[in-house]
Parts: structure tokens; C-alpha cells; sequence
């Protein structure tokens, strides 16, 4: 096809992708780049430049490629998505908060920039705003098909709330569908502390840390860990 046609606006793109699936990622990208040229507002090649960028450890110059597409495309949710997961991760907190904003200003029934944002607001900030910002967005989590990542983000939330009963009560539900998981049950072991569920509160905690493993929030667990114990 591109012998025939060097501007054709997809030929490019699913050359690229041919090549990825061959381990080709170099011959792969070229057309990838070609692609965003001939067609900016095809998503698929802009992800796949992206998703590049990322695996080589290069964080800035995969955003500056979700950017270009977005100027484009400012409506894609997976582009929008995919920026905000790479701020996150950065420490970008308030422009990863923005994008996952405006993911649910197109689309209010994003789970995952639901879920995501709830967490941020949660963790890295903590106010009274962000905190009923969270509950507003994960409420509805308890009431579908239950998942243990949605019902810890809600019950971390009513934890730090300080609403106690249901934390603990959201938090069992989570820890019940994925028993070992140690975020999860550092978190449940929280809201028992913070309850005085002693007991309860040990078993949780020391479940969390008996891998040895670091986890988000591992620190703060080993420290709860000893102000239980003693």
C-alpha cells in the first residue's frame, strides 16, 4: 500500500503495528511517527509512540506525545487516561487530578478515572474538599459488581473520613475477595486500629508486612504496626 501510496492516512500505522508483533520496535515507531503526521487524529499510533516512550523510562517525552494527540483528539478518554496514570506516577498530583477531571466532564461513568482521582484526592491530598470529592466519586462502587480495588479505594476513604463502622465493614468485603493482598490489609488493619480492634487490628498488619515486600504505605504500616503491638 505505501508503495503505492506514501501519504496513505493508515497504511503507516498498521505497518507499525505489524513490526511491534515481529519485535521490530524501532522500524515500528518510525511509522508510528509518520502516521501521527499523515493522520493526527488516529489515536492508535499516538498510544503505541507513547507506550514507547514509558517502557524506556522516558516520562516526559511519552506525555509530550499524549499531549500532541490530545490536541487533536482532546475528547479520547484513553489518551486522557493514560497522561494522567504517567502524572500520578510522577508526582504530578495536580495535573493528574486535572486530566482525570477532564475525562469525567466527557464521561461521568469512567470507573477508572473515577477510581484513580478518588485515590489521589485521598492520599496525596486530604482535605475536607478532597475527601468529600472522593466519597462523592466512589459511593457507587459498593453497589456493582464487587471488586476489591473499588471497595478499598471507598473504604479507605470513609477511614479517613474517620466514618470507622463502614470502613471496616468495605474494607472486610475487599480483603474477602483478595485475602492476601498487602495494601489491602494494611488498610482494613488501619481502620481497625483506628477503631481500637486491637486484635483484629494486629492480624491485618502483620499479614500486610510478612512478605517483606515495600508497598505504598508500607512505612506507615510498620509504624502502626509497632504502636498496636505495644
Amino acid at each position: 500500500m505505501l508503495a503505492k501510496s506514501s501519504t496513505h492516512p493508515y497504511a503507516d500505522g498498521l505497518l507499525g503495528e505489524l513490526l511491534l508483533t515481529k519485535g521490530e520496535s524501532a522500524a515500528a515507531l518510525a511509522h508510528f511517527e509518520t502516521a501521527t503526521r499523515l493522520n493526527p487524529k488516529w489515536v492508535t499510533p499516538w498510544i503505541h509512540l507513547a507506550r514507547a516512550h514509558y517502557a524506556q523510562k522516558r516520562a516526559s517525552e511519552g506525555d509530550a506525545t499524549l499531549r500532541r494527540g490530545l490536541d487533536g483528539s482532546p475528547e479520547n478518554e484513553q489518551m486522557r487516561l493514560l497522561l494522567a496514570l504517567s502524572l500520578g506516577a510522577q508526582g504530578h498530583y495536580d495535573d493528574a487530578i486535572g486530566e482525570y477531571e477532564a475525562v469525567l466532564r466527557r464521561a461521568p461513568s469512567s470507573i477508572l478515572a473515577a477510581n484513580n482521582l478518588a485515590a489521589i484526592l485521598v492520599d496525596r491530598k486530604g482535605d475536607p474538599k478532597s475527601l468529600d470529592r472522593a466519597l462523592t466519586l466512589s459511593r457507587s462502587f459498593e453497589s456493582q459488581k464487587p471488586n476489591a480495588y473499588l471497595l478499598d479505594t471507598l473504604g479507605w476513604t470513609h477511614h479517613k473520613m474517620g466514618h470507622q463502622t463502614d470502613a471496616v465493614r468495605i474494607l472486610q468485603q475487599a480483603t474477602t475477595l483478595v485475602p492476601d493482598h498487602p495494601i489491602l490489609n494494611y488498610h482494613l488493619g488501619a481502620a481497625y486500629a483506628k477503631g481500637g480492634q486491637r486484635v483484629e487490628a494486629l492480624t491485618h498488619l502483620k499479614k500486610a508486612l510478612a512478605t517483606g515486600a515495600t508497598f505504598e504505605g508500607s512505612d506507615e504500616a510498620k509504624t502502626l504496626l509497632g504502636e498496636v503491638s505495644g
